[in-house]
């Protein structure tokens, strides 16, 4: 790769300018830094993990899920939600 100075530089400071933004960009996506919309989506996920081994395995129903939760009967019933064709009967 070719790289010409940019005017009154030199190039050892446009590679420390160069590495600095890629490190600025990196760290956005790094994943040490969790963000609160992927805590979200890990608290979801786990909380749908339970909410079918309360169902498989202890034969709970949805009140009784949402119950030990801490969440609304609506919230568990969207997760064993399916939009899937998979679960659809003959029409």
């Amino acid at each position: 790769m070719i790289t010409a100075a940019c005017p009154g530089t030199d190039g050892s400071e446009r590679q420390v300018r160069d590495r600095r933004r890629r490190e600025r960009y990196l760290e956005g996506m790094s994943s040490r830094v969790a963000s609160p919309a992927y805590d979200r989506v890990l608290e979801r996920r786990r909380a749908v993990a339970l909410a079918r081994h309360f169902r498989d395995a202890e034969g709970l129903s949805i009140a009784q899920i949402a119950d030990r939760l801490g969440r609304s009967p609506a919230t568990v019933k969207a997760y064993f939600y399916d939009p899937s064709d998979a679960n659809k009967g003959p029409s």
